[in-house]
């Protein structure tokens, strides 16, 4: 049986929530938990606890909600802690080394991505964004520079067409879960060592803008696909209806080849709307006009008088 550590954990969204979970099933002593503090959310713009706060409310854990790790006070709080060792899973701020350097046995952080692809904040999306072949999760050992330490362990798999942010952000973060547990368990018994990053085939996966889910016409049907499957979630997927009305997208999906001026639709069906772009078609089959709700393609082109001929654009967002 492996050590039983006392530990720090640092999270804040739904991600690190299986993290969190799994440590303190295994019997570690979870001392603290820290998280971003509330924010406010929806039309009514109430205060809402993170998901880490409220399920480490569940489990009976201490939690702190600095507004920054670099506050002197937050930072003292952490060190006061004398942990073995610091979990950190989605949290969300960069941390200074003073903290770094805290535990005995220092931090880990669980990143979406198979590192040194995809440092940042959004490695699951863009790297379906990219149509990379295949994913992961890594666990690292935490420097003072975003996502660049050693690897610790690491869990590799395929992507395939059904994949989409949500999915792989639900199964990405269990088996991070998993994967951290033994990663605790080989820095526990001194049997874990890292392996240095490769610097020249680092890529970023900056912060995620409603930009970013603008879709072009004038892209190919695999780019269209794989940014409406990396962005769907968020930020959201979004096209233009003849330069006016933005609708958002909830269905995408091939229509194979096909003639037609990127940008023209070619047919709307009971399917949806069949749109021409750089090697052929796609079929829009759900949509969300501003302030409605998703629904039928082909319902929304009755409602508003769309037919074959009209034109899409990608939108100027902000």
């Amino acid at each position: 049986m492996s050590p039983r550590l006392r530990l720090g954990f640092l999270g804040t969204g739904d991600f690190a929530v299986p993290a969190l979970q799994a440590l303190v099933a295994a019997g570690h002593q979870v001392a603290l938990v820290i998280c971003q503090p509330d924010r406010p959310k929806g039309r009514g713009h109430q205060l809402q606890a993170p998901p880490v706060k409220l399920a480490a409310q569940a489990l009976g854990l201490m939690v702190l909600q600095p507004p920054k790790m670099r506050d002197p006070a937050a930072a003292q709080a952490f060190a006061d802690a004398q942990l073995d060792l610091a979990c950190v899973v989605a949290y969300g701020q960069i941390l200074p080394q003073a903290v770094l350097d805290a535990p005995r046995l220092g931090c880990v952080n669980v990143h979406a991505s198979l590192l040194p692809r995809w440092r940042g904040a959004a490695p699951i999306e863009w790297a379906l964004a990219a149509g990379d072949a295949e994913t992961g999760v890594c666990v690292q050992r935490m420097v003072y520079k975003l996502d660049a330490g050693p690897v610790l362990l690491s869990m590799r798999r395929a992507v395939d067409g059904q994949d989409d942010g949500p999915r792989l952000h639900a199964e990405l973060a269990q088996s991070g879960a998993g994967l951290l547990l033994k990663a605790v368990a080989g820095l526990a018994d001194g049997s874990l060592a890292g392996t240095p990053q490769d610097e020249a085939q680092a890529t970023l996966a900056p912060l995620l803008k409603k930009q970013d889910g603008a879709l072009d016409p004038a892209w190919s049907r695999r780019e269209l696909l794989n940014r409406f499957r990396a962005f769907r979630a968020r930020p959201g997927a979004w096209i233009q209806v003849d330069g006016g009305e933005l609708l958002k997208l909830h269905a995408l999906s091939d229509a194979g080849a096909s003639s037609g001026e990127a940008g023209l639709l070619l047919a709307v069906e009971e399917r949806g709307f069949k749109l021409a772009c750089a090697d052929g078609a796609v079929w829009l089959e759900q949509v969300q006009p501003p302030n409605g709700k998703a629904m039928a393609a082909a319902a929304y082109a009755r409602g508003h008088g769309l037919a074959a001929g009209k034109r899409l654009s990608k939108p100027q967002l902000v």
